[in-house]
Formats: structure tokens, sequence, C-alpha cells
């Protein structure tokens, strides 16, 4: 969509001053990272909400008070309004031009179009944090690294509060149905399976499917999937699960069925060992 050469042309130019007046200006250093930290919480906000709670976010005090916050407000309306990509794209390079925006606002105006355009496809929160990164003077990145790794560990600490107490729970389908037995299939491998077989199955399951199915797994299950995670996807997994808020049991069954028959694919390559029986029942069910 982008018309990089511009993009790339034109941060070039403004990042040089912008570059120059960081290593010795503290208080420029602080409106990037408040730039910067602003854009990864409305990603944020739009990853767990959806692009319509962008509207209220970017009414927010904390957008007004950035450098030229009310461009960035600006472009995050015209996303909410269901705004083509490339008009998103060409009505914001044509304000950058015609308000002749240069150095540090250019700088800006270009993060802040470049990141929306981002946040709008729907881009992986890792990519679009590199994407931010990129953009920034030495100085600043220190400063961001330093925020994302605080970030990062107190997101793990309490994401481990939580999983304790998934790990207390029972299957959510407890009744004689097609749900039930295709649900207890999948809980019944993830508590029976080795932690070599569970990482091999996990690696071929979409992380939104292995988030809907886990609102409905047994604690022991549960507690295995866990094992096999490293502590910064778990606490994104579980950022999904409670993002999800209630879900039907038809689709955590659907989920299942489909986590399930890469369970018997596996298997049938010699890649897992599954529990006696259950591709017998699964057929049944």
């Amino acid at each position: 969509v982008r018309n990089m050469d511009i993009i790339y042309q034109e941060v070039r130019e403004n990042a040089l001053e912008v570059n120059k007046r960081a290593k010795s200006e503290d208080s420029l250093r602080y409106a990037l990272t408040e730039c910067a930290t602003a854009l990864l919480w409305l990603a944020d906000v739009a990853r767990k909400e959806g692009l319509l709670a962008l509207e209220e976010a970017a009414e927010s005090e904390r957008v007004a008070g950035l450098i030229l916050g009310s461009e960035l407000a600006h472009m995050m309306a015209l996303v909410v309004d269901g705004t083509d990509p490339k008009e998103v794209e060409r009505i914001s390079l044509k304000g950058y031009f015609s308000r002749g925006y240069e150095k540090l606002e250019g700088f800006v105006y270009l993060l802040y179009m470049d990141t929306v355009l981002e946040i709008q496809a729907g881009e992986n929160p890792f990519v679009i944090y590199e994407n931010i990164r990129s953009f920034m003077p030495d100085e600043v990145i220190t400063e961001l690294d330093r925020l994302q790794e605080e970030g990062r560990k107190s997101k793990i600490r309490t994401s481990e509060e939580e999983w304790e107490r998934l790990f207390t729970g029972e299957m959510a389908a407890e009744s004689d149905t097609k749900d039930y037995y295709i649900m207890k299939l999948v809980d019944h491998c993830f508590i029976c399976m080795n932690c070599e077989g569970i990482s091999r199955v996990l690696k071929d399951i979409e992380t939104g499917d292995l988030a809907l199915v886990m609102k409905g797994l047994s604690g022991n299950a549960i507690r295995n999937i866990h094992s096999n995670l490293a502590a910064g996807l778990a606490a994104n997994l579980l950022e999904d699960m409670v993002s999800m808020g209630p879900v039907r049991l038809c689709d955590v069954a659907e989920a299942a069925d489909r986590i399930f028959k890469i369970m018997l694919k596996l298997e049938k390559h010699g890649e897992i060992s599954l529990p006696d029986n259950l591709a017998n029942i699964f057929a049944m069910v």
C-alpha cells in the first residue's frame, strides 16, 4: 500500500535533525518516548477491543498531549470510519506535504502514519514495536527497551497468578453431547501426551484455536499446555483468552475438532503418540 520510497526519503531527512538533537535534549527524548508508548497503547487497544475502540482512545488526553496529537487523532478517525488503507495513506501524505512538516514534526507525523497503517492492517504487536523502534534515535531505543522489558516482566507476574486459577478448573462441557466428547478427546490427549508430543502439537495449532479451546479444557490439561509454553507466549495467550470474553461452547468444540485432526495427522506421520483407540472414538463421534 505504502509509497515507501517517499516515506524513506522523508524519514531520513527528518531523522538526521532528530537524532542530532536527541543526543543532548532530555525533553526531546522524553517527548519521543511518550509518542512511542502512546502508539503501542493504541495498538494494544485495537488488538484487544477492535478498531472501533480507537475512537475513544484517540480522544483521550494521552493522545492530545503528544506532539501533533491532533494529527494522530485524525488518522485514527479515518481508520475508525472504515477508510480504505490506500486512502488513509493518500490523505495523510497530502497533509504532510501541504502543511510543510519537517524535522521533528515531520519525523513524528510519518511515524504516526506508518504505525496507524500497521494497526489498521492488524499487524503483530511485536512487528509494530520493532517498526516504532526502528524510527527512533539510540537514546530513545534504550528507554523503550527498558520499558518494554519492565512491562513484559509485570505481565508475566500477573499472568502466573491467573494461570494458577485456571489449573484448578473443570471442563466447560459436562453433558453427554457430541461437543463434550470432542472436547474430552482433546483434554485427554493433553493430559496423557508427553512434553515432546505437546510441544510438537502446539507448533501446528493456530493461536486463536488454542486460546479458544483452553476456555473449555480441564485444569490438568491447561497445566500441561502451560508447562510447554515460553513465559512471554503464555502471557500473550492468556491475554487473548481474556480479550475473547464469554464464548459459545459450540465454538470451543469446533476448535477442539480442528486441534484433534492436527493430532491425528501428526500421529499418522509418526511425530507424536496418542493414547490408544482415540482415533476410532473420534471417528464414531
